[in-house]
């Protein structure tokens, strides 16, 4: 992954924030495609594959029905996945 340098008008922006007494946090740990709305997304997008419609009004009737599949337990499974779980 490439990363860009900042300019210098955003790193003279950050800096002046910094002395203004602007904290600095650390953000929530992202695990790239562990995150857990691609995991729902990858196992929506295999069943709308094996559904195999054809036509939008179709297809969009067939992701209602096949968003049923997706239990409250499961969703809470792929949330404790990515971290987000009660501690």
């Amino acid at each position: 992954m490439m990363v860009r340098p900042l300019s210098l008008d955003l790193r003279t922006r950050i800096v002046t924030a910094l002395n203004d007494g602007m904290t600095v946090r650390a953000a929530a740990a992202r695990f790239g495609d562990l995150d857990p709305i691609e995991m729902m997304f990858a196992k929506l997008k295999t069943l709308v594959r094996k559904a195999d419609e054809r036509a939008v009004e179709t297809t969009w009737r067939r992701i209602g029905e096949l968003l049923k599949a997706f239990s409250p337990q499961e969703c809470s499974n792929y949330l404790r996945h990515a971290g987000y779980g009660s501690k």
